[in-house]
């Protein structure tokens, strides 16, 4: 019997500096330690946000706050209501970094709809832009639509089928376009050393783009070292007019 109770006191003796230790642990990490306040976040991905205004906007709601304590879904869905922004990974180090791995929009294509600007990408998402933001500050192309549309006509119109080809196959051709519309049976694309019109029955079937691409690629058609009053195609066939630069 003095055996047992020997055994018992020696574990209770061993349990309770252990309890203690757990005790003061769990009260240690919900306190916010301060070994555990964040005290820096770092931003990557951003080209279109500022990092310093990312920086200075979340950090008054998370700076100095326990690690433990940040609701990762709260903080994402915050993030995600930056016009800017398409997705984020939040990634905490321990013991008090926070890591916002931010991917941005990438617009192909600008438009102006309903006295407001409009931004869309290759995978059919659209962006209303606020007020105070420039459109100029995107470097895509402009759809400028030549009869009235609604928002949600967007992604079925041939304007943006059209460019969103050019985009996805023939990035060369994407990098020279300024604006993009459709009048009768021709599409229209301003480049920055000409224009390029293409007729309905050949544009449809994108030959006349594979075409041009192939041209690029030998290096008779260059929008770099040459200037064209314009290129058209008719057609299987293309007509040339070069610049008089004298």
């Amino acid at each position: 019997m003095k055996v047992r109770i020997e055994k018992i006191i020696f574990k209770v003796v061993l349990f309770i500096p252990l309890l203690v230790f757990l005790f003061g642990s769990f009260r240690f990490i919900q306190d916010g330690n301060n070994a555990f306040k964040i005290d820096k976040m770092i931003i990557t991905g951003t080209s279109l946000n500022g990092n310093k205004d990312l920086h200075d906007l979340y950090w008054s709601y998370y700076g100095n706050r326990s690690i433990f304590d940040i609701n990762e879904s709260e903080l994402k869905d915050k993030l995600l209501d930056n016009e800017f922004i398409s997705d984020v990974n939040i990634i905490k180090i321990l013991p008090n970094t926070i890591i916002f791995d931010i991917v941005e929009i990438s617009p192909i294509a600008k438009i102006e709809l309903n006295n407001h600007n409009i931004i869309v990408d290759d995978k059919r998402h659209k962006f209303t832009l606020s007020k105070n933001i420039n459109s100029e500050r995107f470097s895509a192309p402009e759809i400028k639509f030549s009869s009235d549309i609604d928002e949600n006509g967007i992604f079925d119109s041939i304007e943006y089928n059209f460019l969103n080809y050019i985009f996805l196959e023939y990035p060369q051709l994407y990098s020279e376009v300024r604006e993009l519309k459709k009048i009768g049976d021709y599409m229209l694309i301003s480049m920055e050393n000409g224009f390029l019109e293409f007729n309905s029955q050949s544009y449809l079937h994108k030959e006349q783009l594979k075409n041009l691409s192939t041209l690029m690629k030998k290096n008779k058609i260059d929008f770099n070292s040459k200037s064209y009053e314009y290129i058209k195609f008719m057609f299987e066939s293309i007509i040339i007019k070069e610049r008089d630069v004298s």
